[in-house]
């Protein structure tokens, strides 16, 4: 078994956690400005948070009214410091909070671990399926070890339930 293969058959990607590219807004209906949003528009005439868009390529991509509050989702194409921008935000009248987006459900995965004792970089690759929306019933692993400079790989065994 190579990497390259489990790859190939299985496309697997580290799973998107945590988000580094969307946050979510909670936002004081009181405040006028907050209606753009509400109305779908991508810019509310509130100059601080038009300029961070702007400056930080966020594009509004929905406005929800849920139980625990009204928030808005931005999105850039771009990876970004969601925390300290969310700081920015949090610092403007009409934003009662912002942070970053959360993943749910499960999925496909890569975990990497390095072991300095022994001296080799350890990849775990893992293909999730069935059910997948809140934790994956099914899981497939593979470890390989990375042992010296050239970036050698060793497989080094797989377990877990029958690949789908």
């Amino acid at each position: 078994v190579h990497r390259d293969s489990v790859i190939a058959v299985y496309g697997i990607h580290s799973f998107p956690d945590p988000v580094l590219n969307q946050m979510i807004v909670e936002v004081d209906t009181s405040f006028s400005w907050v209606n753009q949003w509400k109305n779908g528009n991508q810019y509310t005439g509130n100059q601080y948070i038009d300029d961070l868009l702007d400056g930080y390529d966020l594009r509004f991509q929905s406005y929800d009214e849920w139980p625990i509050g009204n928030y808005v989702t931005l999105r850039s194409d771009q990876f970004l410091n969601i925390d300290a921008l969310a700081e920015e935000f949090t610092a403007i009248p009409g934003v009662n909070g912002a942070q970053k987006d959360a993943v749910s459900g499960d999925g496909n995965d890569i975990s990497y671990s390095h072991n300095t004792t022994v001296g080799f970089k350890e990849l775990i690759y893992s293909v999730g399926y069935r059910d997948c929306e809140t934790q994956c019933e099914r899981r497939r692993y593979w470890k390989f070890w990375v042992r010296d400079a050239n970036c050698n790989l060793e497989f080094r065994g797989s377990w877990g339930d029958l690949a789908p």
